[in-house]
């Protein structure tokens, strides 16, 4: 009886980390009005979903058209039924995460981590936008 109670109980535990693991990243679009500095590729977000409080990064590919200068900013709006409901700025986030500025024009993958705030909302399908600006004002990118 033991022996049974033993495989159940390591058969759970495989199951709830196969079941706790990322799922894979969400569809993107551009969401600029206008051209970007960056035509991206690809878009990859570890983990997803976000945990509240937690860092999640992600890794965006494709190719600069004017290179990257320094002081980006990094502005994330999350809305819920058309409410903002989470906001975020974070200044000089390509040099905080390691990327050597300036970066030429060209092919080029961008990795971004920055912590979910707190004040995130639990259990609700929140839109969100992460808009990435180069010191001179242009948009690198848009994504939503």
């Amino acid at each position: 009886m033991k022996i049974s109670t033993y495989i159940v109980t390591i058969a759970a535990v495989i199951i709830s980390s196969v079941s706790a693991q990322s799922e894979p990243s969400p569809d993107f679009r551009n969401c600029a009005t206008y051209p970007t500095q960056l035509a991206v590729s690809s878009i990859s977000l570890n983990p997803y979903p976000q945990c509240i409080g937690a860092t999640y990064c992600f890794a965006i590919a494709g190719t600069l058209s004017a290179p990257i200068i320094e002081d980006t900013i990094l502005e994330v709006v999350g809305r819920y039924l058309g409410k903002i409901v989470y906001t975020d700025y974070v200044q000089n986030i390509l040099a905080s995460n390691g990327q050597v500025l300036p970066i030429p024009a060209g092919p080029v993958t961008l990795n971004l981590c920055l912590p979910l705030k707190p004040t995130a909302h639990a259990g609700i399908p929140v839109a969100t936008i992460h808009l990435l600006k180069n010191a001179d004002g242009n948009i690198i990118f848009c994504q939503d």
